[in-house]
């Protein structure tokens, strides 16, 4: 059975939604954001902002230091300059830990336990060695580019979903809540995907590039560019690696956020309360290093997430009209 046969059944199961670019209906999202923050207890929820589109709010009010949400990455990749200093899927440092390797392409793991977990999330299909995408990540390591080693990686998620449980519930339907950065196309996202294409289940499979062609890379790329997130385990480390989050990707920015994103060591996000957040508020996180002067930050924000900042302390900071 070809892939895109797979999906299509998958597709028809009761309580199955249909594969579609376009939001689903209000309903449906309601029930599946307040699933998503539900396991997280009652303190936040999704809810459609007037100033900013939709966002996470304050259902009561939270004290400084409330931890608001620790979730695992959706799918992560390291720099390619740590590879073989950190976990490939936990991130955590493989000097504390009692490092394994997956045999045919080296990746290497703090544990069997993290190595199993990345083989039945996705390294089944994505190990350089045996899935035909070696090109592809010399490609990525050349240019030092992430995100299209992310978006294998979501291929790899959604072939190993419908193989197991023949469903997407868990790999492609998650997506769709994210907002994505529309109309961005560059020129190499095509030879990242042709590159993608060498895998064997695209590769001799007329039918299964159907599902998963280049309008389907570009939305996941888009999907990756707008809300992946850098993972810093401190401030002024550079990064180790770069990481997708669903529930994560909903917190909107401020550049005098009222909550913080860290990483204790692994490429789990904790959001944390910066300060006491009234019921009803909104709860910000910063895109942006805060301490760069306004001109810097809101370049950035415009350059990598497409809009000006007008957040209080961007709108506090602005140069006084000359009289």
């Amino acid at each position: 059975m070809t892939v895109l046969r797979a999906i299509c059944k998958a597709l028809k199961r009761p309580g199955t939604r249909r594969f579609s670019c376009q939001p689903s209906a209000d309903e449906v999202r309601r029930q599946y954001f307040d699933g998503l923050v539900g396991r997280w207890g009652s303190q936040i929820s999704i809810e459609q902002t007037q100033l900013h589109g939709r966002g996470i709010v304050a259902t009561q009010p939270i004290v400084a230091g409330s931890v608001l949400v620790n979730e695992a990455p959706f799918v992560a990749c390291l720099e390619h300059a740590v590879k073989d200093r950190f976990c490939a899927h936990c991130f955590a440092d493989l000097t504390l830990a009692s490092p394994t390797k997956h045999d045919p392409c080296a990746t290497a793991y703090c544990s069997d336990a993290c190595k199993t977990a990345a083989w039945e999330e996705h390294h089944e299909h994505t190990c350089p060695a045996t899935s035909g995408l070696a090109s592809l990540v010399a490609h990525c390591e050349r240019e030092k580019r992430k995100l299209p080693i992310l978006g294998a990686n979501i291929f790899g998620r959604i072939i190993q979903g419908i193989q197991q449980h023949g469903s997407l519930a868990h790999t492609w339907e998650p997506l769709q809540v994210l907002e994505f950065a529309k109309g961005l196309t560059p020129p190499n996202w095509k030879e990242d995907y042709e590159l993608l294409l060498e895998h064997p289940l695209l590769k001799h499979s007329e039918t299964n590039r159907k599902f998963f062609s280049y309008d389907w890379f570009s939305r996941v790329m888009q999907l990756l560019h707008l809300n992946s997130i850098a993972v810093r385990f401190r401030p002024e480390d550079k990064p180790v690696g770069v990481a997708l989050y669903i529930l994560t990707s909903f917190f909107n920015h401020s550049c005098d956020p009222n909550a913080l994103v860290t990483f204790d060591g692994t490429n789990t996000a904790r959001v944390t309360a910066a300060v006491p957040i009234a019921a009803g508020d909104e709860v910000f996180i910063s895109y942006a290093d805060t301490d760069l002067p306004r001109f810097d930050r809101r370049l950035h924000l415009e350059q990598h997430y497409g809009f000006l900042c007008q957040c209080p302390k961007c709108v506090a900071e602005a140069p006084k009209p000359k009289r």
